[in-house]
């Protein structure tokens, strides 16, 4: 039981924030843009609109290379889904400093979408989004730190890097310390400092979490570490 729930949470530590990474590139660079209209049931100002991108993203413009990117990732604008040119366009807004971009290209390779997978380099891009500030990308370096992807194990690492994330209001990093304070992994046990974290993260809107303090609340259950 014990073993079962160890990997379990290994696999959830590392395969949200994957996902969220992707996922929320997703709606910012296309739902989120107020420059790209896909409804096809709009006027011609939804092919103005995202030929108007596609022209801003052609002439190097940063935050257009992302909305074509997510445009290609979702299949929205006319484009047909292509990880492949979503993450050549990503790429191009990360070079050019797009945190958000960096933090998707990141993901991509990560993930093996679109471009071949690389722990390595997925590392590298979201330290250089760490770098400049980002919440997501502290929490995915703590994934890389914990699971061991890209860089040498280091669990402290891993509790540090999310120590940061939930500092600015990260919800997973929240999570994944709740995590860490329940099984001693990378800081001392504290089941008190664990509910406190799980308690912000739910709070925030982890649904991982509020089913964890639900678990742990149940009497017949309990901690599977034995608090």
């Amino acid at each position: 039981m014990k073993r079962a729930f160890y990997l379990l949470a290994l696999c959830a530590i590392f395969v949200v924030t994957s996902c969220r990474e992707s996922d929320k590139s997703r709606s910012q660079n296309v739902s989120g843009s107020g420059d790209v209209e896909c409804d096809s049931s709009a006027s011609g100002n939804a092919t103005l609109n995202v030929e108007e991108v596609a022209s801003r993203a052609e002439s190097g413009d940063a935050e257009a290379q992302r909305e074509m990117a997510g445009m290609y990732e979702t299949g929205a604008g006319g484009y047909e889904k292509d990880y492949g040119k979503a993450f050549g366009w990503f790429l191009k807004a990360a070079e050019q400093g797009d945190v958000k971009a960096m933090n998707s290209v990141a993901a991509y390779y990560s993930s093996g979408s679109g471009v071949g997978k690389d722990d390595k380099k997925a590392f590298e891009w979201w330290s250089k989004a760490e770098a400049k500030g980002s919440a997501e990308a502290m929490t995915s370096l703590g994934a890389c730190y914990f699971l061991a992807l890209g860089v040498k194990q280091n669990l402290s690492e891993a509790v540090r890097y999310w120590r940061k994330a939930a500092a600015k209001g990260d919800g997973l990093a929240m999570y994944n310390l709740g995590y860490c304070m329940e099984a001693g992994a990378g800081v001392a046990r504290n089941r008190d400092s664990a509910m406190f974290f799980y308690k912000k993260s739910a709070f925030s809107g982890c649904v991982m979490a509020q089913e964890r303090i639900e678990e742990l609340n149940a009497p017949q259950l309990g901690s599977v570490f034995g608090q």
